[in-house]
């Protein structure tokens, strides 16, 4: 498949992408058909180490990594979100966290922190995005434990730890029941917040007025109907 990505046209992409995808989804079916083994568990990592979850860029083109990022959480979720321990989902977090250490591709360590980690806060979220899988159980502790551990490291990148602690505080933060949405106003300072009471200021004069405009059509519909009463 790494060896294909640069020769398919746009065309192919989605089926190429659905295959890897296919791919991924039947190797935790496996996992799972062996009731999670510790050891293969280790294996899987290996090779999704030395291949797709690799900071080294002769092991894998930049977009499959990425794609892969996109939809691990998703088929892990799929297959084995009904079973899996929040300890035992730590350790198929574990390879990620050598990326967002060590990757110097911003992109792919972004999609990382997104999609990998903040995936889990996000589960709940009332979007479409996340209603078509399961809920995969975790520990925020255990995470933001996991996170630190790699944190902490003495050569680790400016860059890098400014996104590992921001996933760790976005993991606090939602231990401490701030939502997305709190966050992202707090984060904007006092315009965005100002900007939102702007915003809420303006749906609820939509809404005032569309209620005077049904109060008026009301009003004239009764007027009708009483002069045709009086005809």
């Amino acid at each position: 498949m790494a060896r294909e990505w640069f020769t398919i046209d746009r065309y192919r992409l989605e089926k190429f992408m659905m295959l890897v995808r296919k791919f991924l989804g039947e190797s935790f079916v496996f996992l799972k058909n062996k009731k999670w083994d510790v050891e293969l568990i280790k294996q899987f990592k290996k090779v999704m180490k030395k291949t797709v979850i690799n900071t080294a860029p002769e092991s894998a083109p930049l977009g499959l990594k990425i794609h892969i990022a996109e939809i691990y959480t998703e088929e892990l979720a799929k297959v084995g979100a009904d079973e899996l321990s929040p300890e035992t989902v730590k350790t198929f977090l574990v390879p990620f966290c050598n990326i967002l250490c060590n990757s110097e591709e911003p992109s792919l360590v972004k999609t990382i922190a997104k999609e990998v980690f903040i995936y889990f806060i996000n589960q709940d979220a009332e979007t479409d995005e996340f209603e078509e899988f399961p809920i995969l159980k975790f520990d925020v502790d255990v995470i933001q434990n996991l996170l630190m551990k790699y944190a902490n490291k003495p050569d680790l990148k400016r860059k890098n730890m400014k996104v590992i602690y921001d996933v760790v505080k976005q993991f606090e933060d939602y231990k401490n029941g701030i939502s997305q949405e709190d966050r992202l106003f707090a984060d904007q300072g006092p315009a965005r917040k100002l900007r939102k009471r702007a915003i809420e200021k303006a749906a609820l004069a939509l809404v005032e007025e569309e209620m005077a405009e049904k109060a008026e059509k009301s009003v004239k519909k009764r007027k009708k109907i009483q002069n045709v009463i009086d005809l």
